[in-house]
């Protein structure tokens, strides 16, 4: 060991190069290999015979040898490799080292009176760790460490989670499938080189699994996979763990804009379609930006639904306006293509930057796929939780913290989803109305967008969360009186985000002379698309009209065949319903296994609800148009039946029923 630990050469040759730790260091390493008294032949030409007797002295009380890692850590610079160098007072207690650069185990045997140690190779690299990140969502502890192979090679930030180091078929997984990276240890030489990695004092940093907006202390910071900003630009106080990035965002690195190009940009922004499809996505998109900072203020953030008919725009829209906004590369996923959890998976890695999903046809759907959506858009409008079982019986958390947009040629029918959403009709003939539409797209698809992001993203860093709370509440109480409850916050959204753009072009000096008429645009583009409180459907009113279809389909098809005759959804005149005095009268009892049957078969979107629930909402449906249950005589049959004011429920798309209103 003394001819060749590093260490001890250098407190030879240049021992006034030595302070007192490596003195101390010095003795501690050397007297139980050479003992004391060569311990002071070796010190005495260069410490007095008092400093000698006092480092020996606590040295005794000294139980272990001074690791590699102290040794650096005051003054001296090991090789990161190792020297080869096994200390006698491992050889019980630690079986493996570094030697050139290797982790090796010592295998020592006693062959009569001599111990025999062999050297076993168990790795062609070793480890050297950059920082140890504490997981702010979680508390576990990563390392991300550079490898370092044997044949000079250098690999750089490896990430290794909190198991692996748990198994060895988890540690050669955390190498990543390098076919140069051998290892041939089992669990327990596992163990001893995590208890070599402990001894490296890398930084230590906060880490997070979650793109976009994070506080700490009263800064608020930005963070992808390109890295972390706060409002003074790049900040290193956070990393993201993005080995299994979900959403790819490149935003900070856009090329910022100057203020002719924001300017320009600004002129034709909202002026690539109607003001209707406009303003709402982009006031969405502006207010994206500021979710997690908003949140709080009615625990809800709506979902974006833009929907159309096929050629309207609805995906170059989003992949060449919307997504260069927020730096994203990926086109959107089909939302047919997804499980309960890969939604939990995407949604839960961002809180900013949305998650976009495309094909949103229910009439293709599977139930099992409508189930899933309808919950993923319950628990995204609130960021509920959910979770996911591990082996270990514990449980992983998912929240459903990132913004969300669907597109498709079908918008949502269940109310409570209309609830949620901020909904966006496009037609070609709007998209076709005005020639400078087409014009206006193509400047855009060809400017920096990401860049007018960039600056967006930046600026927003410093505003003060009290004044998006004043703000938001302003555009609260300005939403059109027709739209109440859910709805009209969902409405406030869009238009905060219309004021916070309009807030960043005039601190650059750029007039925004559309930006009231954008507000009225938001307002009316959810008037339009989802109703006022005064023509708002009910789950029950809806079901309703899907009776009228059953029994409009049936007339439809007596009338072509001229042949009278009964189907699995045959609802009968005098048997199942029956219109007297601007009265309908509804045999639920027989209707409703019927409609059951023919909601499967023909792949209705609509919200099914129980008998018995069904018929509670009714009567108690804000319209006023239930009136009684009796029994009706037709003149052909006597049932019981609900009782329905036709005249209370123009409101509703009934067919022939209404027309029969006198």
């Amino acid at each position: 060991m003394i001819d060749r630990c590093k260490f001890i050469q250098f407190c030879q040759k240049e021992p006034e190069k030595l302070n007192y730790a490596l003195w101390a260091s010095f003795i501690t390493n050397t007297r139980s290999l050479v003992g004391d008294n060569k311990v002071v032949e070796m010190c005495r030409p260069f410490l007095g015979q008092d400093d000698i007797a006092e480092l020996l002295e606590q040295r005794k009380r000294q139980t272990s040898h001074r690791s590699c890692d102290y040794i650096r850590i005051n003054g001296f610079k090991c090789p990161i490799s190792g020297c080869g160098v096994w200390h006698p007072d491992e050889l019980e207690s630690v079986n493996v080292f570094i030697e050139r650069y290797s982790y090796t185990k010592r295998i020592v045997k006693k062959i009569g009176n001599e111990t025999v140690a062999f050297d076993f190779y168990l790795s062609n690299f070793i480890i050297i760790p950059q920082a140890r990140l504490v997981l702010q969502e979680t508390g576990e502890e990563y390392l991300r460490g550079d490898i370092y192979t044997s044949r000079h090679r250098i690999y750089k930030n490896f990430l290794f989670v909190p198991d692996s180091f748990d198994t060895a078929t988890k540690f050669k997984r955390a190498m990543k499938g390098k076919l140069d990276l051998q290892f041939k240890g089992k669990e327990d030489e596992i163990q001893d080189i995590k208890r070599i990695l402990t001894t490296y004092r890398p930084r230590m940093k906060i880490a997070t699994r979650v793109l976009g907006l994070h506080q700490l202390k009263n800064d608020w910071l930005f963070i992808c996979s390109s890295g972390c900003i706060d409002k003074k630009e790049q900040n290193n106080k956070l990393v993201l763990l993005d080995e299994q990035a979900r959403i790819l965002c490149n935003i900070i690195n856009a090329q910022p804009l100057n203020d002719r190009e924001l300017e320009r940009i600004a002129a034709i922004l909202f002026n690539f379609n109607v003001l209707t499809v406009t303003a709402p996505i982009l006031g969405w998109c502006f207010a994206c930006f500021f979710k997690p900072r908003i949140f709080h203020l009615h625990n809800a953030f709506p979902i974006l639904i833009v929907h159309g008919e096929p050629g309207c725009g609805k995906t170059k829209t989003i992949t060449n306006i919307v997504q260069p906004l927020f730096g994203l590369s990926r086109p959107p996923e089909s939302i047919s293509a997804c499980t309960e959890f890969t939604f939990m998976r995407e949604i839960s890695s961002s809180n900013c930057v949305p998650v976009i999903y495309d094909e949103h046809k229910l009439t293709v759907l599977s139930q099992d796929q409508r189930d899933n959506i309808s919950e993923m858009i319950r628990s995204v409008y609130n960021n509920l939780v959910g979770s996911r079982g591990r082996p270990d019986q514990s449980q992983i958390e998912y929240p459903y913290s990132a913004p969300i947009a669907i597109l498709g040629e079908q918008g949502v029918i269940e109310l409570a989803h209309r609830d949620r959403i901020i909904d966006v009709f496009m037609t070609i003939r709007d998209r076709r109305s005005k020639v400078e539409f087409e014009e206006n797209y193509d400047l855009l698809c060809r400017a920096n967008l990401q860049g007018f992001g960039n600056g967006f993203l930046r600026w927003t860093l410093g505003v003060k969360d009290s004044s998006l709370k004043i703000i938001f509440e302003e555009e609260l109480d300005a939403v059109d009186q027709k739209l109440t409850d859910r709805v009209r916050v969902n409405t406030a959204f869009g238009r905060f985000g219309i004021r916070m753009v309009g807030a960043f072009l005039e601190e650059h000096y750029i007039n925004f002379p559309l930006r009231d008429e954008l507000l009225l645009a938001v307002d009316k583009a959810q008037i339009e698309n989802l109703g006022t409180s005064a023509n708002r459907k009910s789950v029950a009113g809806m079901i309703i009209e899907a009776f009228s279809t059953m029994a409009e389909h049936e007339a439809q098809r007596l009338s072509t065949n001229g042949v009278i005759g009964t189907t699995l959804y045959h609802l009968n005149r005098h048997e199942d319903w029956y219109i007297k005095e601007n009265k309908l009268a509804l045999n639920i009892s027989k209707i409703y296994p019927k409609f059951k049957k023919w909601v499967k078969d023909y792949n209705w979107p609509g919200e099914v609800l129980d008998k018995d629930e069904f018929i509670r909402q009714l009567k108690n449906d804000d319209k006023g148009y239930y009136v009684e249950y009796k029994t009706v005589n037709t003149g052909k049959q006597r049932f019981k039946a609900h009782i329905l004011d036709l005249t209370k429920m123009d409101h509703l798309e009934l067919g022939k029923w209404q027309e029969q209103i006198m």
